[in-house]
């Protein structure tokens, strides 16, 4: 097997990793808490590092104008989907497609 199939197949592939790790990840250092605040932000959900996290980062956003960090939003529904018809696609074109 070529080294382009290869490539595009591990590069196809890589995006599934999102369904294990967050796509990003968000920590708020405050004298005024011991342990800093965090979230992730995975593919479908938003999760705070310590209990109440989201809590207090929305009543921090809340002073300075911010509007609150939503529960769920149209994306978490719109991403998977887009993700694995990416993937599937790839995969495709990795395996079928002559680079020639």
């Amino acid at each position: 097997m070529k080294l382009s199939k290869i490539l595009m197949i591990v590069g196809a592939i890589l995006p599934l990793f999102l369904f294990v790790f967050p796509m990003w990840n968000v920590t708020l250092e405050a004298p005024q808490y011991p342990e800093p605040l965090g979230m992730d932000i995975w593919i479908n959900k938003i999760a705070d590092h310590n209990p109440n996290d989201i809590k207090n980062i929305n009543l921090m956003n809340h002073y300075v104008g911010m509007k609150e960090i939503p529960e769920h939003m149209e994306e978490f529904d719109i991403f998977p989907p887009v993700i694995i018809a990416m993937v599937i696609l790839g995969l495709i074109f990795g395996i079928k497609v002559n680079y020639k």
